[in-house]
């Protein structure tokens, strides 16, 4: 009974600590995410169907600073893991508006997602994107 008491006075703060660092770790996480940009799609809309003939497409978007430190770029994906850099488009380098290129070559299925980043290095989680089908 003794060796057992040892063992929970060894352990209780073990878990204790780790219960309040985790505690600590999911503030922090959601004090980051509150202040992370936000991008949005505004061009394809969802659904849309892009002929194979065009060589290229421009997808649009806007963001939003949510930190007070100014956005640094825009990133735009069409494959879920090549980011690549937008265009500012805004009249005074805010990225308030921007727009990507998007130089297609086969025919399918594609999801489109943008994310932004703030001069302080947050980075905006990307949501669903949307959805566009290059056709023949």
């Amino acid at each position: 009974m003794q060796s057992m008491s040892r063992y929970y006075a060894l352990i209780v703060p073990v878990l204790a600590a780790t219960l309040i660092a985790g505690a600590l770790f999911a503030l922090t996480a959601s004090a980051d995410s509150a202040s992370a940009p936000v991008s949005a799609i505004t061009s394809p809309p969802q659904g849309v169907a892009i002929p194979a003939g065009f060589v290229s497409y421009s997808i649009k978007g806007t963001a939003t600073d949510r930190s007070g430190a100014g956005l640094a770029r825009v990133e735009v994906t069409t494959d879920d893991f090549t980011w690549n850099r937008a265009t500012d488009t805004s009249a005074n380098g805010s990225w308030s508006t921007w727009t990507y290129r998007w130089g297609f070559s086969f025919a399918g299925l594609y999801k489109i997602k943008s994310r932004a980043v703030d001069k302080a290095g947050n980075v905006e989680t990307p949501g669903p994107g949307v959805d566009v089908e290059i056709i023949p």
